[in-house]
């Protein structure tokens, strides 16, 4: 273990939100723990996530993404995206690492074009059912790419690398150890609302209301824990205390594997690294899925837990209220039905999604079998 600390240092890149940045975070813990050192490169909204997860080094890079028509702004970012290629050229150089590490997101473009052209070996994860866009470029130049599901969509016809299935990476709290039981009689439902890393509008507009809207006997028998945006949270409290249903609010919840696992139910939007928590957690969960997502990736991952009969889904259309009372309505009238969800959440979940990953990481570059002579 002394050798590899010294031998190996590892450049993790990831795009700026909780979904690329917390799989990033359970590898790098993973890493840590067999003495290699990982070193963050992300822009700066990943900054935050990862500093409150490892004392770790990070560095920010520049680079922005090509979101707006405006031509002057896409000059802005394209010269913002060679300065990030510029920048990762000189970090490669200086601090010599084994391997780079993508974690998908624009912003892991310039770090793994980067490290291609100075010959340093690149690994990409995709955490979604599909290949995002930049995974998909970036998979013509690595030397092997990660996946988490089996059905996942997108991948080249011709790669030429290896590709696994290891599922995607979740920080070590997340996972159940006990056993999940449903609500006993007279006990209180639990029920986590997660819109997201970014929050979700949508949840602090409707589902208050349609909570609101539940029978008596079960209104009166919920607690939620209510994850929104920071801009809603009075608004949202003000709903549940006048109509009397117990509630916590919050923009960020800290303590979150603690709150998750104490849950008896999630209703949640269906971003990959969201929907593997709550599969470690052995969770039964209604998945709203954002309809703006790209590719429709988040539809696509609900409905891989759907089909595995592990979550219900919703979908975000105009029919949206009436749909979700109704599932509610039937799921907390029979909450015995939770625990055969979490039985099937269970038997999905990849908790060692973490070790494979080092371990595949391992076996190829940090201490690779040697070819037998021929």
């Amino acid at each position: 273990m002394q050798s590899k600390s010294i031998k190996n240092k590892v450049i993790i890149v990831t795009g700026g939100t909780g979904g690329h940045v917390f799989p990033a975070v359970a590898v790098a813990n993973e890493l840590i723990s067999r003495g290699i050192k990982p070193i963050f490169l992300s822009d700066k909204r990943g900054e935050k996530y990862i500093n409150k997860d490892l004392n770790i080094d990070i560095i920010v890079l520049p680079v922005r993404n090509f979101n707006s028509s405006g031509i002057l702004i896409n000059i802005k970012s394209f010269y913002y995206l060679v300065i990030s290629v510029i920048k990762s050229c000189f970090i490669i150089l200086t601090l010599r690492p084994t391997l780079v590490l993508g974690f998908g997101g624009f912003v892991s473009l310039p770090s793994l074009v980067a490290a291609y052209l100075l010959r340093t070996p690149t690994v990409i994860h995709e955490q979604n059912i599909i290949l995002g866009r930049a995974n998909k470029f970036l998979s013509k130049y690595c030397k092997m790419v990660l996946l988490s599901f089996d059905q996942t969509l997108n991948i080249p016809k011709k790669l030429l690398v290896p590709s696994y299935v290891v599922g995607n990476p979740v920080r070590k709290n997340f996972i159940r150890k006990e056993e999940y039981f449903p609500p006993i009689k007279n006990e209180k439902i639990r029920i986590l609302i997660l819109g997201g890393s970014q929050g979700a509008k949508v949840f602090s507009d409707i589902i208050p209301k349609i909570l609101s809207q539940l029978p008596t006997n079960i209104k009166n028998r919920i607690e939620v824990v209510h994850q929104c945006r920071v801009l809603d949270i009075k608004s949202v409290e003000k709903f549940y205390t006048e109509n009397l249903i117990s509630h916590e609010t919050s923009g960020f919840i800290n303590n979150i594997a603690e709150v998750l696992k104490k849950s008896h139910l999630v209703i949640s939007r269906a971003g990959a690294s969201s929907l593997s928590e709550i599969l470690v957690a052995n969770i039964p969960s209604v998945l709203i899925p954002f309809r703006y997502s790209k590719d429709n990736h988040q539809f696509l991952n609900a409905n891989c837990l759907v089909n595995s009969g592990s979550s219900w889904v919703i979908e975000e259309d105009n029919y949206i209220n009436q749909n979700l009372l109704e599932l509610l309505k039937k799921i907390l009238s029979s909450i015995n039905n939770l625990s055969e969800k979490s039985k099937q959440a269970n038997k999905i979940a990849r908790p060692n999604a973490s070790k494979d990953f080092v371990n595949l990481l391992d076996s190829y570059f940090f201490n690779p079998i040697p070819k037998e002579a021929s």
